[in-house]
């Protein structure tokens, strides 16, 4: 840029006069770079003196090309880019337009890296090490890092109309599953089930109902925990119709029914799984399961004692410290207790395993020491299946007597009372004539009572003597769990027997004595003849208990505790 000369002559009447290119006596030459308000550093050609924010002068390049300006960022541009926006840098950078396979107009904007920064692996809360094609970083909460690894791959197969659904309560756990695409059937009709279920007299803790179109499920359990004294009871039922009344409707009761104190969860999964069978499961169908608390049976010998002898899976006497039953599991023998008043079925299975497991010993709670026994394996009854667990009756554990040969022995005699009361829970598999109970035979003109299955009936009665009794029977006989309660009195020459509470018909009349002298065997069988011979039980027991004095007067009692906890009949 070239030189203002300035040329300042002499004053003249105080007055300085500046001409350019004037010569004067004596002059001083200024510069702008000389200036107090010019800053000319940094200045080239094509710069130009422009006034800054203070007032002062600086010289400043004029911008020419785009990448002169403050807010571009272009370095080396090709052929066909164009200046895309980067927000992180805040400045315009060369980025490609093109059109790819588009329509017209349609362009695909690719946006270079941004300016050299360290890698992710680089950075102090990353702990990268070892990538593989497909990796993912995930967030390591114990270690605070970002760790590289394996993306969860997605389950091969599914069709046209399924989705990925979780499968388990496991993360990332998921399958290929139907899904409603127009009408949803799954729970279309929960408000009618919750309306059903909620509107009952009873308590029903879950209703469900099905038709071809739709179903719905219902449900709000009550507690498992029984107020003191109290048990549990859930009943589940099924009617052959959609949207059934809970109080109206016809109604069938699933038997066995669930034992009691069952929890929600387990007689839940009961009733549904009876939607997998064929007999209350089809479509159009309602189920229902209630709740009530009953009162909890007492111990049946601390009310009604003296016992000659009693057997039970059951505890029958509070002061009882012994075991249930021993069972042998085909090579070693274990004696299995109560567990809250009930055989120890977590003990059984424990000690049987795989096994099937066979009761040796059948423990007298009486406190005569009265124990059934067997000592040949091969006629021992089974209590325990190695592959479908504890052998039960209405959701009961039981003995399981062949028909065969099994039977036990070895209970003591009555001494010289003339009276019997009997009280018996089993389930016959035939009713083909067989004994339950065999008494010893009399070796004079005395008898006693025996209990016993023929030409269909439930019978009860003694060996023929003088003078006459009336024998009682039930007929006929059925393959159901019953409850057998019967009695004999010398004194008032009578016997009774009744099954679930109703009593049997008058048999025929027999000479009759029931003044015990003696016998030619030694002891009564349980599930057999009097000798240990056919014709042997063929079913299941589960309670026995004599006594050798007559209780018909508190028979209504002791049948109501024996039922309320086996559940056998209304």
């Amino acid at each position: 840029m070239a030189r203002v000369k300035v040329q300042i002559t002499t004053p003249s009447n105080n007055v300085i006069k500046v001409s350019p290119g004037v010569s004067a006596l004596s002059s001083v030459q200024l510069y702008l770079n000389e200036l107090i308000d010019v800053n000319s550093a940094h200045g080239a050609e094509g710069y130009v003196l422009t006034q800054q924010a203070d007032g002062t002068f600086a010289m400043e390049a004029v911008a020419t090309t785009l990448s002169d300006l403050s807010d571009t960022n272009i370095l080396n541009p090709q052929g066909g880019d164009s200046l895309v926006y980067d927000a992180g840098s805040q400045k315009w950078v060369p980025g490609g337009v093109k059109s790819v396979n588009g329509q017209d107009g349609d362009v695909v904007i690719t946006i270079p890296s941004p300016p050299p920064t360290p890698g992710v692996s680089g950075l102090a809360d990353t702990n990268i090490t070892s990538l593989q094609d497909d990796q993912i970083i995930r967030y390591d909460s114990f270690s605070g890092e970002w760790l590289n690894e394996d993306l969860e791959a997605l389950p091969a197969g599914g069709t046209t109309g399924q989705a990925l659904v979780k499968a388990t309560g496991t993360d990332y756990d998921v399958e290929w599953a139907d899904i409603a695409i127009d009408t949803q059937y799954h729970d279309r009709f929960a408000t009618n089930a919750e309306t059903f279920r909620s509107g009952a007299t009873d308590t029903v803790e879950l209703y469900y109902t099905a038709k071809a179109d739709g179903d719905g499920l219902a449900e709000s359990a009550s507690s498992d925990t029984p107020t003191a004294g109290k048990i549990i009871r859930r009943k589940i039922y099924y009617s052959e119709a959609a949207f059934a009344d809970p109080d109206t409707g016809t109604w069938v009761e699933f038997t066995p029914a669930p034992a009691d104190d069952a929890s929600f969860a387990t007689v839940k999964a009961a009733l549904l799984e009876y939607l997998k069978a064929r007999t209350g499961g089809t479509v159009p169908i309602s189920l229902k399961q209630t709740w009530e608390e009953a009162d909890e049976s007492s111990l049946l010998l601390d009310t009604y004692t003296g016992a000659a002898a009693a057997y039970s899976l059951r505890k029958l006497r509070s002061l009882y410290t012994g075991d249930a039953v021993e069972v042998y599991n085909g090579s070693s023998y274990a004696d299995i207790g109560f567990s809250n008043d009930e055989l120890d079925t977590t003990a059984l299975a424990a000690h049987c395993g795989s096994n099937d497991g066979f009761v040796s010993k059948w423990y007298d709670q009486s406190s005569n020491t009265n124990d059934a026994a067997q000592t040949n394996t091969a006629r021992m009854p089974k209590i325990y299946d190695g592959t479908t667990g504890v052998v039960t009756e209405n959701g009961k554990p039981a003995v399981d007597f062949d028909g065969s040969d099994d039977f036990f022995g070895g209970i003591s005699k009555p001494s010289s009372t003339p009276a019997e009361t009997m009280a018996m829970v089993l389930r016959l598999d035939v009713t083909t004539d067989q004994r339950m109970v065999g008494h010893p035979t009399p070796t004079t003109e005395t008898g006693f009572p025996r209990f016993f299955l023929a030409a269909g009936n439930f019978a009860y009665n003694d060996y023929e003597a003088s003078p006459t009794i009336t024998t009682r029977a039930l007929s006929p006989a059925d393959t159901n769990l019953n409850l057998i309660f019967a009695d004999v009195n010398d004194t008032t020459k009578t016997a009774h027997i009744y099954k679930n509470g109703i009593a049997g018909t008058n048999g025929s009349t027999l000479t009759k004595s029931l003044q015990l002298l003696s016998y030619s065997e030694t002891d009564i069988k349980l599930g057999s003849n009097r000798n240990g011979g056919s014709p042997f039980l063929n079913g299941k027991m589960q309670e026995y208990i004599r006594w050798d004095i007559d209780r018909a007067t508190n028979r209504t009692n002791i049948e109501s505790n024996i039922n309320t906890f086996y559940n056998i009949y209304s």
